[in-house]
């Protein structure tokens, strides 16, 4: 039997009098009645019931007996959607766009939190001032923590904008904060990755982590993932699972072709088709199922400290993107394709960060004039200072 998601009554999805509907969830919820006869003289003023009473009146119905407001017709009903409902429509959307299920899992989480602090609330009656007040519960996280549920709640809200849900003037609950402190991207990161420390890498799982990461620049979750399987030497080609289901298959670089031919010459690397490229420090913890990406970002840590630089799995990524377009200026076509971008506007970010290092280079060439002039009288008050510290200078003045 069909019920009202808001008050429990049978017959229909959303009663078609949203005043009465209200007071009966308020009543079922323990409100008590005079609190619950308020705020339906509040309701009186937000819902008309003239447009619910005809619609009731016509007997209008859908496909099975259901009303025409259940099947979202009727704005008014369509705003007076309750959050819990709301939440499942956008998890069951993510799902339809392809997001992954660890991706759905991290946005149930934030909303599920939403729903616990405002669950008896409509999505019409979720201002832009409770979001933020929602968001203050981690003001002193780190700024990746803040950034990831401000992206989870725009999202949200915006998806009930485009469905027509709430107003079409909504904007948004805060903007997006920087995720952390900006890491140099240039393809001098890769250099000093590779020459920093002697020896660059002191294993073969190092130099297979920094290698893949290096020469096709995935993301890490795809770069632990990848097994010997994904291989093709024959081809010269790689496959790579990427972000939201989807398969890359690269080009091999002939020098990274070069470094996966001595692994499987060498005997300390296990290269049967299910093991990974990308070996786990501990092989006999290995167990079934895929394995989490904190082994690449461990590994990343572990020899950009050597180096005695600050970097992640991420900004080697940026550095391939970088030193490609050095290497092959105005290639964003090719590079998007490598870097498994959906737009190119995606792609253009690098762009900017190469075009933006150039720019700053060509303050190389700026002169103020000889800097021999400013170097001597530099040199001629170091020499004043040390003079008059001499004690025997200062009797002598005295003196005189």
């Amino acid at each position: 039997m069909i019920r009202c998601q808001i008050c429990d009554r049978p017959g229909a999805r959303f009663c078609a009098d949203l005043v009465e509907c209200n007071l009966r969830a308020r009543i079922r919820l323990g409100v008590p009645a005079w609190q619950a006869r308020r705020e339906r003289g509040r309701d009186l003023q937000r819902y008309p019931r003239a447009q619910g009473a005809a619609v009731n009146a016509s007997g209008l119905t859908g496909e099975g007996g259901e009303s025409m407001i259940a099947g979202g017709r009727d704005p008014v009903a369509r705003r007076y959607l309750p959050l819990g409902a709301a939440i499942d429509l956008y998890v069951g959307e993510l799902a339809r766009r392809g997001r992954s299920a660890e991706t759905r899992r991290a946005y149930e989480r934030v909303l599920f939190l939403l729903a616990d602090r405002y669950g008896e609330s409509t999505i019409a009656e979720i201002t832009a001032d409770d979001c933020r007040r929602f968001l203050d519960r981690w003001r002193d996280a780190a700024p990746s923590t803040l950034a990831l549920h401000v992206s989870v709640l725009n999202g949200f809200f915006g998806f009930l904008r485009d469905e027509g849900r709430i107003d079409a003037r909504w904007s948004g609950c805060a903007g997006r904060p920087r995720s952390g402190p900006r890491i140099s991207t240039s393809s001098a990161w890769g250099k000093r990755t590779w020459s920093g420390c002697s020896p660059p890498a002191k294993d073969w799982q190092e130099l297979l982590c920094i290698a893949v990461l290096a020469y096709l620049g995935p993301r890490r979750r795809a770069a632990a993932r990848v097994r010997w399987r994904d291989v093709n030497l024959l081809h010269g080609t790689i496959r790579f699972q990427e972000k939201g289901g989807k398969v890359i298959v690269k080009p091999l670089p002939d020098q990274l072709a070069a470094i996966l031919r001595a692994a499987i010459d060498h005997e300390e690397v296990r290269t049967a088709p299910e093991d990974y490229v990308i070996p786990n420090r501990r092989p006999q913890t290995v167990q079934s199922g895929e394995r989490s990406a904190k082994v690449i970002w461990e590994t990343v840590r572990r020899i950009a400290g050597r180096a005695g630089i600050q970097a992640h799995a991420h900004a080697l990524r940026a550095a391939f993107a970088v030193h490609y377009l050095e290497t092959h200026p105005g290639d964003i076509e090719a590079l998007q394709a490598l870097m498994g971008h959906t737009r190119s506007d995606t792609t253009q970010v690098y762009l900017r960060k190469l075009n933006r290092s150039k720019a700053m280079e060509r303050v190389r060439d700026l002169d103020w004039g000889t800097p021999s002039l400013a170097l001597s009288g530099l040199r001629s008050g170091e020499e004043r200072r040390i003079r008059d510290s001499n004690p025997c200078y200062r009797r002598e003045r005295a003196a005189s």
